[in-house]
C-alpha cells in the first residue's frame, strides 16, 4: 500500500497536518501526532487529497504567500473534522468574503512569526462573524490590525483572543458579547485601555501579560474581584 497521506492518517494516530512552504518539496515527517508536509512557497490550496481525510482536526498551514484563500476557505468549508485552523506568515493583506465558510472552525490562528511573509490585514469582512462555532482568535504580532467589524456582536462563542504584540486594543472589540480572555505579552497595552472591557456587565475575566506590565494589572484585579491576571515570562524568550 502506499505511504500517502490518507494511509498515514487512516493507520495513525495523526490528527494535525502541518503544510510549510521550504525547502525539500514534497518531503513529508511525522512527529506524535503531527503530520508535517514540505510544499511549494506558491501553492494555490491544500492538496485536494486531505479533503477526504477525515482524521484531521487540525490543519497549519505556514509561509504559503499565494495563497488563493477564497479557494481554500471554500474547500475547508466542507472539511467538517477540522476545527482548528492556522494561517501562519502567509503574507495575508486581505480576508475575502469566503471566510464565512469556516463555520465548523473553533480556533483561529492568523499570527505571525519573524519578520518575513508577514500577514498585514487590517480587519475582517463581515462574513467573518458567519464563524458561528469561532472560541479562540489568535492574531498575534499583527499589531497593524486596526478594527472588528460590528457583526461580531453576533458571536456569542468568542472567548479568547490572542494579541500578543500589539500596542492597543483594535476598535469594535468591545462588541464581542462574552470576551472572557486576552493575551498582551511583547506589546504595549496598559490598564486603562482594558478596564472599559472589565468594568462592563459580563466583563472580561483575565488577561496575560509580561512581567513588566504585571504589577499594574494586578492592581486592577484588587479592584474587580471577578478578574485576574496571569504572569508570562518574557524577557528570556524570542519575539514570538
Amino acid at each position: 500500500m502506499a505511504l500517502t497521506l490518507t494511509t498515514r492518517f487512516k493507520y495513525s494516530k495523526l490528527d494535525t497536518l502541518v503544510l510549510r512552504a521550504g525547502y525539500g518539496w514534497g518531503q513529508v515527517t511525522t512527529s506524535g501526532n503531527v503530520c508535517t508536509l514540505t510544499c511549494d512557497k506558491g501553492m494555490k490550496r491544500p492538496p485536494a487529497e486531505i479533503e477526504k481525510i477525515r482524521e484531521i482536526i487540525s490543519l497549519q498551514i505556514q509561509f504559503c504567500t499565494d495563497l488563493d484563500l477564497a479557494a481554500t476557505f471554500n474547500m475547508l468549508g466542507t472539511m467538517w473534522s477540522v476545527n482548528r485552523l492556522q494561517l501562519k506568515s502567509c503574507a495575508i493583506k486581505e480576508l475575502p468574503p469566503e471566510v464565512g465558510a469556516l463555520t465548523n472552525i473553533v480556533d483561529f490562528d492568523l499570527g505571525n512569526e519573524g519578520e518575513g511573509s508577514s500577514n498585514e490585514f487590517t480587519t475582517f469582512p463581515p462574513e467573518f462573524s458567519s464563524m458561528k462555532r469561532l472560541r479562540y482568535l489568535r492574531l498575534h504580532h499583527n499589531p497593524q490590525f486596526e478594527a472588528f467589524p460590528p457583526e461580531v456582536s453576533k458571536m456569542n462563542g468568542v472567548r479568547h483572543i490572542g494579541l500578543r504584540g500589539f500596542h492597543s486594543l483594535p476598535k469594535n472589540i468591545e462588541l464581542f458579547p462574552n470576551l472572557e480572555d486576552l493575551k498582551l505579552t511583547f506589546g504595549g497595552i496598559v490598564p486603562s485601555q482594558v478596564l472599559p472591557l472589565i468594568a462592563r456587565p459580563n466583563g472580561l475575566k483575565s488577561v496575560t501579560v509580561g512581567e513588566a506590565y504585571y504589577d499594574m494589572f494586578k492592581e486592577l484585579a484588587a479592584e474587580y474581584p471577578e478578574f485576574s491576571v496571569t504572569e508570562e515570562q518574557t524577557s528570556l524568550r524570542g519575539d514570538y
